[in-house]
């Protein structure tokens, strides 16, 4: 049972309804974003932050994931790719994926942390040394919305620095055509902005 005195969520809606944010009727889903120290996400109480709170209206979601996939989509399409191909290209086997922009609690998380879990490293990761670079690394973001952190722009210079290949890819497509072009498989000749030959390899 809610205690609407207490539950902050509540209170935010109600607020939110003044407002003119929404109306009743007028909902198709509710999005709540919790700080990590929230008792609700913990389990330990009931929510004691300041919730971000976005409401959409019916069918909005599905229309934004029709018109623009989330990020964790694009990504699963170019791992389910290659799998398809790892046999006929053997390099693909050594294509591998951070945890970073994986959603997991606040308490696994902190464990992930603890077991070496570092922010900022790029979403793909392939360790083959092609083109004159030691390695290849890809930040992917949905074809629309999406940006850079801080230490998502520290790590991608550094490895720049230490001589890895690293691209932002906006889409699951443009991430296939960028693999297959830095492994010259697959017909790939499309020749990122990046991209800057390397002498002596």
């Amino acid at each position: 049972m809610i205690d609407k005195r207490k539950d902050r969520i509540f209170k935010k809606m109600v607020e939110l309804e003044k407002q003119g944010k929404f109306k009743p009727g007028e909902v198709g889903h509710i999005t709540v974003l919790h700080d990590d120290y929230c008792h609700l996400l913990k389990g330990i109480g009931p929510c004691n932050c300041n919730p971000e709170i976005r409401v959409g209206k019916p069918n909005e979601a599905l229309e934004m994931k029709n018109r623009c996939p989330l990020e964790e989509w694009e990504q699963s399409q170019v791992i389910r790719w290659k799998r398809a191909n790892q046999i006929r290209f053997p390099e693909l086997q050594l294509l591998h994926a951070s945890m970073n922009g994986i959603r997991v609690s606040t308490g696994l998380r902190t464990k992930m942390k603890k077991q070496g879990l570092e922010p900022g490293f790029p979403d793909l990761m392939l360790d083959v040394a092609r083109r004159g670079y030691h390695g290849l690394r890809i930040e992917l973001k949905r074809l629309q919305g999406g940006t850079i952190g801080v230490d998502q722009k520290r790590v991608m210079a550094q490895l720049k620095a230490e001589g890895y290949f690293v691209e932002i890819c906006r889409g699951h497509k443009a991430a296939i055509d960028l693999i297959c072009w830095y492994l010259k498989i697959d017909g790939g000749k499309k020749r990122p902005r990046g991209y800057q030959q390397k002498q002596g390899w």
